[in-house]
């Protein structure tokens, strides 16, 4: 049975190595910037908003509540359904 320390100690290395194999596919790229963090943080918002975003936008091809559309799957053709 292995101790706390050494668990804990195999998981670190497991992750520095990881972190190496990272660093070295972008040698020229300072991995440790705050700035740099910041950014992939911010893009990755930014990718869930543009896809939650396009999938709305499928959704409901008709800005007016009123007008349905041809393939409508939103809810004014459930509310036409149970009208």
């Amino acid at each position: 049975m292995s101790t706390n320390y050494t668990k804990h100690n195999n998981k670190a290395k497991r992750y520095r190595k990881q972190i190496e194999e990272i660093q070295a596919k972008y040698p020229e790229i300072n991995m440790k910037s705050r700035e740099l963090k910041n950014d992939i943080n911010k893009l990755h918002e930014l990718f869930i908003k543009v896809i939650h975003e396009e999938v709305d936008a499928k959704e409901c091809k008709s800005d007016n509540p009123n007008r349905i559309c041809s393939d409508c799957k939103c809810w004014k053709h459930t509310m036409m359904i149970c009208s």
